[in-house]
């Protein structure tokens, strides 16, 4: 089954809102906590237990400050780009950077099935797409695996029905990993909507990427891989011929 992510529109400029304003003050909070994190490790270089403990101090305040430029991302204003990104460069030349996302243990996979095919988006864009896409995908293969990206023209027969007729292209995402509970593969891009301990994950990747894709014109639809794992399809206006 396959499931496409269209919250309203008012929902997501909301939560939007409300992740901008929250970030925007954590880092205000994580300005003076770091601040005096530095002075702590500092002052407290002849006391090793004491400076290790501050030093933990500094480092959940960099997990705190990671999370806080994830929130910022999903309160950012994306806008339909006029220029011409080809995917086969853009993926190629995005690919290191990706797979270093994915950590050890992992591979990934980019290929471009079609001939000149360009899409109305920034390199940054995409990058960020496809960044929270492959790190969700690392996220569901604790033990390693493979993550697959292929870009493909789009039939006009198979477009979802929650698209505007046009001209597209399909950016898929697939890995091998443990797939989404039949429960949460309808409201998975949703912010905060995790399958992992709460510890553990924020449940932003998919909501982020499904933002910058809706206000690019396109789409995001999920499902179960029949073989295992999950596929994320994304829909982007195609551009040129």
């Amino acid at each position: 089954m396959s499931v496409a992510s269209e919250p309203s529109r008012g929902d997501d400029d909301t939560i939007a809102r409300f992740a901008a304003r929250a970030a925007h003050d954590l880092n205000n909070l994580l300005t003076i906590i770091q601040g005096y994190g530095d002075l702590l490790v500092e002052d407290l270089a002849q006391q090793p237990d004491l400076r290790q403990a501050a030093q933990e101090l500094l480092a959940a305040a960099q997990r705190v400050s990671d999370f806080s430029a994830r929130m910022q991302a999903l309160g950012r204003e994306y806008r339909p780009s006029s220029e011409a990104l080809r995917l086969d460069d853009s993926l190629a030349a995005q690919q290191p950077a990706l797979a270093a996302r994915l950590g050890d243990g992992a591979l990934l996979e980019c290929r471009v099935d079609g001939d000149e095919l360009a899409v109305f988006a920034s390199s940054e864009d995409l990058h960020r797409i496809l960044s929270e896409l492959v790190v969700n995908a690392a996220e569901a293969m604790p033990e390693g695996g493979r993550v697959t990206i292929i870009a493909r023209p789009c039939d006009a027969a198979a477009l979802p029905d929650e698209l505007r007729p046009g001209r597209y292209c399909v950016l898929r995402v697939e890995d091998n990993g443990r797939g989404f509970a039949p429960d949460l593969l309808a409201v998975a891009h949703q912010p905060f909507v995790t399958t992992k301990p709460r510890q553990q994950g924020a449940g932003l990747g998919l909501a982020i990427a499904n933002r910058a894709v809706r206000r690019l014109g396109g789409l995001v639809t999920l499902e179960n891989s029949p073989g295992g794992g999950s596929v994320v399809e994304v829909y982007l206006p195609r551009h040129g011929a």
